[in-house]
């Protein structure tokens, strides 16, 4: 039950975050749940770029996938000290990156983003 209720709180857009989380804790605690009660009102609240994020995993969980796959390539590529494989992955990394950035914007269905958060956004994928 708990995941569901954090999965349904961070899949809220962030200006609905904090009253979402006050009446899942309030209900839980109603049902006698002191212990979710107590781990939904400490739940943060996640920056605009991790929503962004978080959006596009819950619609598309192959990015998962797709982003460990090169990321355990790359990890090879660097152990291997192979100078052309890591300039190939880093290329497809940024374009996966870049591809990654417009798809979550799209899921989140925020069109005219501004550049502060396309690049938080960005940063938050490369990180991943």
């Amino acid at each position: 039950m708990m995941v569901s209720m954090l999965d349904e709180l961070y899949r809220a857009p962030p200006e609905e975050f904090t009253a979402l989380r006050a009446r899942l804790a309030a209900e839980a605690k109603k049902r006698g749940d002191t212990a979710a009660a107590a781990e939904l009102k400490a739940a943060r609240k996640p920056t605009t770029a991790a929503w962004v994020v978080n959006s596009m995993v819950h619609q598309d969980p192959g990015v998962r996938d797709r982003l460990r796959e090169l990321t355990g390539a790359l990890r090879d590529a660097h152990a291997a000290m192979d100078g052309e494989q890591i300039r190939a992955l880093s290329a497809r990394q940024r374009a996966l990156v870049g591809e990654l950035t417009t798809q979550a914007l799209r899921a989140a269905q925020v069109s005219q983003p501004s550049a502060a958060l396309r690049d938080d956004v960005t940063s938050t994928l490369q990180a991943a």
